[in-house]
């Protein structure tokens, strides 16, 4: 144990001498003494997937089952619950796992092909110095140029030490992100970053769009995010390399840059900093949604928004149309595009001390407000979210309202209701309430009427025993009628996790 500590001693010694510049990636780590974590993927015609996370001895895995049989069909080890997944109208699956990409059989689990992503060309073919380590190299090399005392031999052997043992702590960690264009295009993301526990001191970013039948790279960039899949042959990136305004859609490996268009447009508007060319529910039949912030030139207006500004982009005509929204200050707002509607709901409520009624308004594609609907109660503890679009174009929306926490297990119970809305009269068309529970988890199934419900995702905080048996709930719904179609439960221990 002593030296262990010595080095964590000796580590922050040296951050804090050295000085070098620190990047945050997420917030202060809450320590949990056990946690079950199952999120539904997909469903091909009787197979339903899930990735399931238990503290226990059992590692993350891919769980493959089948809901007329009442079986686990297969599963497999994954790296984390949240590994990229795409399922092919034929049933291939494609997944990413740690370096690797599978295509899978989703009938059986085999594994049809294995490519190392690591083996591809990349744009980044070498990765810069971590500071921390250019640091120690300019010191070392500080006193190298002095007489060589027996002091300075010292210091000299104590630096190569810390350097060795910094440059095995901070070495490079790598994620990939998958994305399917077609049935044989793939974007794929690198992200490498190289740091100390939560902070990361450098990073790069590269990806490629990949064709696997022939295993050639179509076109490559650097600093790209995916933004999201767009309609047919079309992904988005936001091209963070260059600045904020480089945006590109991309067709069977060509590209347009959305920015220049909009220069000449509105030169006086540019995009947010955190904007994109929205997908998922921000785009719809080829168009997609894209907000900004406005150019304020005069400092005594500065951090005054008179006006949301929009664009809606469509893909085929290469037009983009402008819209102004008044702004809202009560709640965080998001936006769903549909063909010839703009729909904004209020999800949360800004204020806590009296959080207004939750809200979705429709609008048309000059701005103008057509229907508005409210939802008595007040906000707080509430979450209203759009969850996705049924066959018939109409919208599904929950309502959740979180209670609890205060228990030593530190549960919280959730209640609600799951509903769909018409647009553009806002006319709920149906609404179900949703039993009480713990841990609730809620997903729209792709090109269905249909919503599948997990219960049983909990984080706990204080554990009274070294294990807790525990189920989770599985269940799709069928958002007109409210028919349950199927369940299944899976039963677990939860077992209480070690301080290291």
């Amino acid at each position: 144990m002593k030296p262990i500590l010595n080095r964590l001693i000796k580590v922050a010694f040296l951050i804090a001498f050295l000085g070098s510049p620190l990047i945050t990636s997420g917030t202060s780590v809450i320590h949990l003494d056990g946690h079950a974590k199952l999120h539904f993927r997909f469903c091909y015609q009787e197979l339903v997937g899930y990735t399931m996370d238990v503290s226990s001895n059992i590692p993350p895995c891919l769980v493959v089952y089948n809901i007329k049989t009442r079986s686990i069909v297969w599963q497999r080890r994954i790296e984390h619950v949240y590994s990229d997944l795409n399922l092919m109208p034929d049933g291939t699956l494609f997944m990413i796992d740690m370096q690797f990409l599978y295509q899978v059989n989703i009938q059986d689990g085999v594994t049809l092909r294995t490519i190392d992503l690591e083996s591809l060309s990349w744009p980044i073919t070498t990765r810069p110095k971590n500071p921390y380590i250019l640091k120690l190299e300019e010191a070392e090399e500080s006193l190298s140029s002095r007489e060589m005392t027996k002091e300075v031999k010292d210091y000299l052997l104590k630096l190569g030490e810390t350097k060795r043992e910094l440059t095995a702590w901070l070495k490079w960690r790598t994620q990939f992100t998958l994305e399917q264009i077609t049935p044989t295009l793939f974007f794929i993301q690198r992200r490498s970053h190289s740091g100390l526990g939560g902070f990361s001191a450098i990073m790069t970013e590269d990806w490629i769009i990949y064709n696997f039948t022939n295993n050639n790279i179509v076109q490559s960039g650097l600093g790209a995010k995916l933004a999201g899949r767009g309609a047919s042959d079309e992904i988005i990136l936001y091209d963070s390399s260059q600045d904020y305004d480089r945006l590109f859609t991309f067709k069977n490996g060509a590209s347009l840059n959305i920015g220049k268009i909009l220069s000449t447009d509105h030169p006086d508007w540019r995009l947010g900093s955190q904007s994109k060319l929205w997908t998922g529910g921000h785009s719809h039949d080829k168009r997609y949604l894209i907000n900004f912030e406005q150019q304020i030139e005069n400092d005594n207006t500065a951090g005054i928004i008179e006006k949301e500004h929009y664009a809606i982009y469509d893909s085929r005509t290469n037009q983009l149309a402008y819209l102004e929204l008044e702004p809202v200050k009560e709640y965080y707002t998001h936006l769903v595009l549909q063909k010839t509607n703009l729909v904004r709901y209020s999800y949360y409520a800004s204020s806590e001390t009296n959080p207004a009624p939750l809200y979705i308004e429709s609008f048309d594609f000059r701005g103008n407000s057509i229907a508005k609907i409210t939802f008595p109660g007040a906000a707080q503890n509430r979450l209203l979210r759009f969850q996705g679009r049924t066959t018939q174009d109409d919208l599904i929306f929950t309502d959740f309202i979180s209670a609890g926490g205060t228990d030593t297990e530190n549960h919280y119970t959730v209640t609600g209701c799951v509903f769909v809305v018409e647009v553009p009269s806002l006319r709920i068309k149906a609404n179900h309430k949703l039993p009480a529970t713990q841990g609730l988890g809620f997903k729209a199934v792709s090109d269905t009427d249909q919503t599948v419900q997990v219960e049983g995702n909990i984080d706990i905080q204080f554990m009274k025993t070294d294990s807790l048996p525990h189920q989770f709930i599985v269940r799709c719904l069928d958002v007109y009628s409210g028919k349950e179609l199927w369940r299944f439960k899976k039963d677990v221990v939860i077992q209480k996790q070690k301080n290291p």
